[in-house]
């Protein structure tokens, strides 16, 4: 399952949830399940601090979307989430164009790129994952056209997105 790292820890907290398919082959699914979703090591407190950063930024997780791509034209994303557990908060972007995955964090303040661009191989990735993306390859539909919809049918922010296969069909998954 690609979902966006930092995820876990959040989706057993947040309440912005989409219930709502898209108009596309690519249903939104309902994650049931956060396996450690609170940090062990810094319990709920470090939980409520991310959550507490997160509704106190203006920028929204799409503007860091369309900061992310324009670095790397004709990628597609792949999965992005809210960071706030660092000095400074990101949202970490994950975009795939070709056989490269493009990890980018984006401030969360002002949307510009902080640090250095991550590259890796698609080809390294599980053979889940692999599916995944060969799915991904298959749909016209956009993580920015996901999240647009959750945000609609919730009128709340997202804080992360990724993709899942659930019953060998394609889903973003919108927290």
């Amino acid at each position: 399952m690609i979902v966006p790292k930092s995820s876990g820890r959040l989706i057993a907290a947040i309440g912005l949830l989409v219930a709502s398919p898209v108009h596309a082959n690519a249903p939104l699914v309902i994650p049931v399940e956060a396996p450690g979703a609170v940090d062990e090591a810094d319990g709920a407190g470090s939980l409520t601090r991310e959550i507490a950063r997160f509704n106190a930024i203006s920028l929204s997780i799409q503007d860091a979307l369309v900061g992310a791509l324009a670095l790397h034209p004709g990628a597609r994303v792949i999965d992005a989430s809210f960071d706030g557990r660092e000095t400074l908060a990101v949202f970490r972007v994950r975009t795939l164009r070709g056989d490269l995955i493009y990890e980018d964090a984006m401030d969360a303040s002002s949307g510009k790129p902080v640090g250095k661009t991550a590259e890796s191989s698609a080809r390294e990735l599980n053979a889940e994952d692999l599916r995944i993306l060969a799915a991904f390859s298959n749909v016209r539909q956009e993580m920015r056209d996901a999240i647009l919809v959750a945000e609609r049918n919730t009128k709340g922010r997202t804080i992360s997105g990724g993709l899942k296969r659930l019953e060998g069909r394609l889903n973003f998954v919108i927290v």
